[in-house]
């Protein structure tokens, strides 16, 4: 069974479970989403995205004002992945009863953030769970990697 998806603006399809957070981070000038997906009891909600111009950068960043934000009052992680050949991505994770907290500290954020992060829309190519193209499996191990079919 497939999540239930739900239509952001610009078109941009993704469970509803993890919509909050998705459009948490498009609001963030320079940041682009990748893949999404809301998880379910065996996995986490997750967003994968890139900064622009410097994405390990921008994860400094919102680490940095996440961390101030939430005092730790709800669990998530920031990630940054390598692939040979690749751009460097980022993932965020997070339980699902923690996205809308999450979500919610972004948008917060999005009010603090300046245009460090040039929006680069010609590079921007936001896809849902449902066209998933990008699969880590350098970095993680294989169980940690789940298709997002819910």
């Amino acid at each position: 069974m497939r999540h239930k998806q739900i239509t952001l603006d610009g078109g941009l399809e993704v469970d509803r479970g993890i919509a909050p957070l998705v459009a948490a981070l498009n609001k963030i000038e320079g940041v682009s989403t990748v893949d999404s997906c809301e998880g379910d009891s065996q996995s986490e909600a997750y967003v994968y995205f890139r900064g622009r111009p410097d994405t390990v950068q921008l994860v400094e960043w919102l680490a940095d004002r996440l961390r101030a934000r939430l005092h730790a009052c709800c669990e998530y992680r920031l990630r940054l992945e390598w692939l040979a050949g690749s751009e460097v991505m980022a993932e965020i994770l997070t339980r699902s009863d923690y996205v809308d907290t999450l979500a919610n500290a972004l948008l917060q954020v999005t009010n603090d953030h300046t245009s460090q992060f040039a929006d680069d829309t010609s590079r921007r190519a936001p896809r849902s769970s449902t066209n998933r193209h990008y699969h880590p499996q350098t970095s993680l191990q294989r169980d940690d990697i789940r298709r997002c079919n819910g």
